[in-house]
């Protein structure tokens, strides 16, 4: 098997972990009384034990040089903490739909910046590839054709969850970087204590809350750090804008375990959307 061919199903199995992870963390807010505060950490908190269990709880092998210490900062900062900071609020802000469609624009800000700085220029295959995927992207996520329509950005809530995209693709490119001098291990762990300490940090002094770790959340965590480790393998043998495509077919597992385990049947016009996107993903791999 081709190393990219691996790193497809890599991210593709990391989507797969990342859409029972928005299933179960709608849940257990539904149910449990979870907040996103709550998400925030564990997300973060599952890419430390990630880390840990690839080094084998072993220092030597999270040990970085100081020369990549300002970018594992960076890395932390935009996409273990910014981004999730922006997004998660912004629910509260704008309609799913919208903060959905506008986190899925990290793929676009990616395209720009690899082509700027790591000099990745897509070939037209891959934009007409990429715009198939966004459409497809926005009916799984729309629901119905009168939702997609309908849909205005605008507000306070859409300027966050489009923050949040640029955030994401910030890490993800700076991320990319790393993958050519760091193991797995180290980038996994310092990118998520990173994120801990400064969410426990804006948790305590802006929201005044300190999450509770229960079995049910651990659990999250957990799925988190198993997508994770899967997102650094594709990402080791993906361009980042590539990986950031296969990442889309996150909403369609969302879609799936939904239906599975909450009895949320998806529409006509999502499994549509969802046939469309599968099939513009397919489309890529043969590139």
């Amino acid at each position: 098997m081709s190393a990219r061919y691996a790193g497809i199903l890599a991210i593709t199995a990391c989507a797969l972990c990342w859409g029972g992870l928005i299933t179960g963390a709608n849940h257990l807010q539904a149910t449990a009384g979870v907040t996103f505060h709550d998400v925030m950490v564990v997300e973060a908190l599952g890419t430390v034990m990630a880390g840990l269990v690839l080094s084998g709880v072993r220092w030597r092998k999270l040990q970085v040089s100081s020369s990549h210490w300002s970018r594992l900062f960076i890395l932390g900062l935009f996409a273990a903490a910014v981004a999730p900071l922006c997004f998660y609020p912004s629910l509260d802000l704008t309609s799913q739909n919208n903060a959905s469609l506008l986190a899925h624009t990290q793929v676009i800000f990616i395209v720009l910046i690899s082509w700027r700085l790591l000099r990745q220029l897509p070939t037209r295959r891959f934009w007409f590839g990429m715009a198939v995927v966004l459409l497809a992207s926005a009916m799984v996520t729309s629901r119905s054709l009168d939702k997609l329509l309908a849909i205005q950005v605008g507000n306070r809530g859409d300027a966050l969850a489009l923050t949040s995209a640029l955030a994401w693709a910030i890490g993800a490119v700076v991320g990319k970087g790393l993958t050519r001098h760091l193991n797995s291990a180290s980038i996994l762990f310092w990118r998520g204590l990173i994120g801990v300490g400064l969410l426990l940090v804006v948790n305590l002094l802006v929201f005044n809350h300190m999450p509770t770790l229960t079995g049910p959340l651990l659990a999250l965590a957990t799925l988190a750090g198993i997508g994770f480790t899967l997102y650094y393998i594709g990402l080791k043998r993906l361009s980042v804008s590539e990986l950031s495509l296969f990442e889309l077919a996150t909403p369609v597992f969302a879609l799936v375990f939904g239906a599975l385990f909450l009895e949320e049947f998806p529409s006509t016009f999502a499994l549509i959307g969802s046939g469309i996107l599968l099939g513009g993903l397919g489309m890529l791999v043969k590139e």
